[in-house]
């Protein structure tokens, strides 16, 4: 498993990544100024999904642990920073996040300790049985969260300084640019010395384990920090939505942010954020203009799973670095000289092996 960085580098020199990542930030950024309002709405739900799914990822992708109840902390971080939006209006916006945050990071702190304790199936199991058992606290608590309701009344979006965030498009440059600090802060996590010894130990624990890392400490703490990631997300979402309900902190919440990336690629960091996108254009789609949703989403995976196993960028790449290796390749055997590069190379005979 390898970071961004390293995924990317058969691409360019890390100049042009820096420019790729650049044109990137400033394309986000200029989204509200030349699209209708709907599409600024929908790419601004795709960049919160997609940082979800990415949070997920560090579990899936590169700690090898597969979990079935992320939605936990998905909702948990809306329901948090909805309810301090609404009780302490003084705190502001980053204010709420950052209760959420750590809210979020105590719960699963507890909940990751006894997770990262058992393996393989158990520990997707017992992920799935916590998950349920937060949901079910939030539906007991109705006096603070609104029971089957849910945070309903409406979540206040206090301004931040002079920047008022009450509007689309403000909205939007504020959710963008949290989301774009939250891949930040994940990709310098994975490309930490802490990041390069869980995906030592995601490829071969009993060695790992024998070279002196702590195994279930890396996993505990990859466990909490996915977790406040996708708290995160979850409170920009609940933001959005000016409502928090019972239904994201569901398994089949959990199960979509697999999807994404499943169809984005689990092998690489911005896999899951692309799968994102390209889930909620496709289910927008399939559902105003096909109305079909769950058999474009069916058809999808089922693609996915047979003809493109490691997602649309784990296939781009692959083509892509194919086609690198075959320019090379002619490069090498020279223009003009040596065998024409063009004709495919005869089969060896008996003789020449």
């Amino acid at each position: 498993m390898q970071t961004l960085t390293d995924r990317v580098r058969p691409l360019g020199g890390r100049r042009l990544q820096l420019l790729a990542w650049a044109a990137f930030v400033v394309a986000l950024m200029l989204v509200p100024l030349f699209t209708s309002k709907l599409t600024t709405f929908i790419l601004g739900q795709a960049l919160v999904f997609g940082v979800a799914a990415v949070s997920l990822n560090l579990l899936i992708g590169y700690g090898k642990m597969v979990s079935f109840g992320h939605a936990a902390w998905w909702g948990l971080g809306g329901y948090t920073t909805g309810i301090v939006l609404q009780r302490y209006t003084g705190l502001g916006v980053l204010g709420a996040l950052v209760v959420a945050v750590v809210v979020t990071v105590s719960v699963s702190a507890v909940v990751g300790y006894f997770c990262v304790r058992r393996g393989t199936i158990y520990f997707a199991m017992l992920t799935l049985a916590f998950a349920q058992l937060v949901m079910l606290a939030i539906l007991r608590m109705r006096g603070l969260t609104g029971g089957e309701q849910g945070l309903t009344g409406g979540i206040p979006r206090p301004a931040i300084g002079p920047f008022e965030i009450t509007g689309m498009q403000e909205f939007y440059w504020f959710s963008a640019v949290i989301s774009l600090l939250a891949l930040a802060g994940m990709a310098w996590f994975l490309a930490s010395p802490f990041g390069l010894s869980l995906r030592a130990l995601a490829a071969d624990p009993e060695r790992a384990a024998a070279t002196g890392i702590n195994v279930k400490l890396h996993q505990w703490a990859t466990f909490v920090v996915a977790a406040a990631f996708a708290s995160v997300a979850g409170g920009l979402h609940a933001i959005s939505q000016s409502a928090a309900f019972p239904e994201s902190l569901h398994w089949t919440t959990s199960a979509l942010f697999v999807f994404m990336g499943l169809v984005g690629g689990i092998d690489h960091f911005v896999g899951p954020l692309v799968g994102a996108v390209v889930y909620i254009y496709l289910e927008r789609f399939a559902s105003n203009v096909l109305d079909a949703r769950d058999l474009v989403l069916g058809a999808l995976l089922l693609a996915i799973v047979i003809g493109l196993r490691g997602g649309v960028v784990g296939t781009a790449v692959s083509l892509w670095n194919g086609g690198s290796e075959r320019y090379r390749a002619r490069g090498r055997t020279g223009r003009g000289s040596g065998p024409d590069s063009s004709k495919p190379l005869a089969p060896a005979t008996e003789g020449d092996r």
